[in-house]
C-alpha cells in the first residue's frame, strides 16, 4: 500500500518542487530586470548620459547575476545633446528562461520585460 501512495505521490512532489524552483528563478529574472531598466535610466538622465552607457550599465546589473540574451531599448534615443526635462525610457526584456539550463516548461518560450522612465536633468 504505501509503494502505491508513494509512486503516486512523489512526481507530484518532484513536479511541485521544480516547479516552484522556476517561479522562483522567474521572480528573481523580472526583478533583476527591474533593477537594471532603473539603473540603465539614471545613466541616461545624467548630463551628457549617452545610450552606451545605458547599456553599459544595464550589462554590469545583467551580467553579475548571470543574465544573457537581453535586449535593451531606450526612447527616445538620446544623446550628448538631448534636452533637459526629456522624458527618457529604458525597456529591457530577456528570456523567462534566462538562468535555467533545464526548466520544467513553465515558463519556457515566454519574455519578461521591465521599464523605467525618468526626466533628463
Amino acid at each position: 500500500m504505501a509503494a502505491v501512495e508513494a509512486a503516486v505521490a512523489l512526481p507530484l512532489l518532484i513536479l511541485l518542487v521544480f516547479g516552484a524552483i522556476e517561479v522562483a528563478n522567474g521572480i528573481f529574472l523580472t526583478q533583476t530586470l527591474s533593477v537594471a531598466a532603473y539603473e540603465g535610466a539614471r545613466a541616461a538622465v545624467r548630463p551628457g548620459g549617452t545610450a552606451a552607457q545605458v547599456e553599459q550599465r544595464v550589462a554590469d546589473v545583467l551580467t553579475r547575476r548571470g543574465i544573457s540574451g537581453y535586449t535593451i531599448e531606450i526612447e527616445p534615443a538620446i544623446s550628448d545633446s538631448t534636452p533637459r526635462g526629456t522624458a527618457i525610457t529604458v525597456e529591457v526584456q530577456a528570456p523567462m528562461n534566462a538562468l535555467v539550463q533545464h526548466s520544467v516548461g513553465i515558463l519556457g518560450g515566454r519574455t519578461s520585460s521591465r521599464s523605467a522612465c525618468m526626466a533628463r536633468h
